[in-house]
Parts: structure tokens; sequence; C-alpha cells
């Protein structure tokens, strides 16, 4: 995944987004989340918890310098 197919994925719909990182992660084989001392984790609208997962390891690094976590491939 180039930078900008990364930054446009962020742009989507939530479901969309959902969507895409199903397909994108059976057909990588693979998903990556940060971690450090635990995994990322945020809340969504109604202060559920969240586990925050990826398709691929590019996609983590535009949050891991905000989250202070290093990409993690989840076996």
């Amino acid at each position: 995944m180039n930078s900008k197919e990364v930054e446009a994925v962020f742009t989507l719909q939530v479901f969309k987004r959902y969507e895409y990182f199903i397909k994108k992660s059976v057909d990588y084989e693979e998903i990556w989340g940060l971690y450090h001392h635990g995994w990322a984790m945020s809340k969504d609208d109604n202060g559920c918890p969240l586990v925050n997962f990826w398709p691929k390891k590019n996609c983590t690094k535009m949050c891991s310098r905000r989250m202070e976590r290093v990409p993690c491939k989840k076996n």
C-alpha cells in the first residue's frame, strides 16, 4: 500500500474502512497493530474500547508516531 492509498482509506466512512480492512487482511494474510506494554486502544463515540488493527505495516506508521507505539504483526 502506498501513502496515497493509506490516506484515502482514512477518509472513508467507517463501514467502508471496515470492508477495506477485511478484504486487504485476507489478501495479505496478516494484520498489524501498535504495541508498547499493551495494544494501542481507542474508544468509539459511546466510549466503548476498540483495538486498532491495520492490514499492512505501513498503515500503522501514521498513528505510531502520535501514540508512541511500535508496529507489531499479530499472528
